[in-house]
């Protein structure tokens, strides 16, 4: 099952006006946040971690989803270009962007960025180093302007999508991050695991593991401020107690309502259904080297019975899309 879909349920606050309802220039999301155990970007693997991070790191590119298709957009890079061997992309800055201490995003700030995460070494590493293993690989050419060179010729949405994640390839602040180092964390990465050396939209103020997470608007953001001052991520584990949460007006958003919970918001004037595409895929896995799955037959056959219509209109109730491959379209 390829697409599912990430449906969340928004209160329209003007319809849910109650004694404690949250101010409305602060955003207040229920949310699972036990899943969050680290938020240093060179770490940070799991989809609504990186999701929380994206709020306060920029990437070079951003990648987005338009009328169904994956599409790169520019972020920090404002554009880009490719050699005519395919394997050296060369990405332009856009000036005058900031880190929220005030420093500019600069090559420099991006090729250490690249050289940090392969250093470290840790799990998602794979996405960078897959086509760039080595950190001579992630050059400064002037001030504004860095190339990457892969090891074999990538399609444009590939390396865009493996630049523009964030996580592994979200762009930190040097000065930063360089202050909290030790001699036994070089790249402060016991520090990064709960503080902000970013340039996105929103500054990360606190992070109560199974909590809450605070963040508060960056007032001088590249692209402007933000709509809303602050985001509030409340952990509220539990569906039933997210859809209680939402009808009382504690949150203005419930993150993981269940597809049927989801489907008692259609309709109500109260409440905005927002349905967006999401990157998880959700599949069958057949050991293709054993018996009876080492058979094409077999694994046709498993596939053919599937009643895929059941599981996308019946449990998903509509959110998701049936799919032939893991590469992206």
């Amino acid at each position: 099952m390829r697409g599912l879909w990430c449906g969340l349920v928004l209160a329209v606050l003007v319809g849910l006006v109650a004694v404690g309802a949250p101010p409305k220039d602060t955003l207040v999301i229920g949310a699972r946040t036990d899943i969050i155990v680290d938020l240093d970007p060179a770490r940070t693997y799991e989809v609504f971690t990186n999701l929380v991070i994206e709020q306060y790191y920029d990437a070079l590119v951003n990648i987005t989803v338009e009328n169904g298709e994956v599409v790169a957009r520019p972020g920090l890079a404002e554009a880009w270009e490719v050699s005519e061997d395919g394997m050296t992309w060369t990405f332009h800055l856009r000036r005058g962007a900031k880190f929220h201490s005030g420093n500019e995003v600069t090559a420099d700030a991006v090729v250490y960025s690249f050289h940090r995460s392969l250093a470290l070494n840790f799990a998602p590493i794979w996405i960078l180093s897959q086509y760039v293993p080595e950190p001579e690989m992630v050059q400064k050419v002037d001030d504004y302007t860095v190339t990457i060179t892969t090891t074999e010729p990538v399609a444009e949405l590939i390396i865009a999508s493996v630049v523009g994640f964030q996580g592994i390839c979200s762009i930190v602040d040097p000065e930063v991050v360089e202050a909290h180092a030790t001699a036994d964390d070089p790249w402060a990465n016991q520090w990064l695991k709960e503080n902000d050396a970013g340039s996105g939209p929103f500054i990360l103020r606190e992070w109560s593991p199974n909590e809450r997470i605070v963040l508060e608007r960056f007032d001088d953001y590249w692209r402007g401020p933000a709509m809303v001052k602050r985001i509030v991520i409340q952990d509220i584990p539990e569906p039933a107690a997210q859809k209680l949460a939402l009808d009382k007006g504690d949150i203005d958003i419930a993150w993981d309502l269940l597809p049927e919970q989801v489907d008692m918001y259609r309709g109500d004037p109260n409440f905005k259904v927002i349905e967006v595409p999401g990157w998880s895929i959700e599949y069958l896995a057949m050991n293709a080297g054993r018996p009876p799955f080492d058979s094409e037959l077999v694994r046709d056959a498993i596939r053919w019975a599937v009643d895929y219509d059941a599981i996308i209109y019946g449990i998903q109730k509509g959110a998701a899309v049936p799919g032939q491959t893991f590469i992206p379209a």
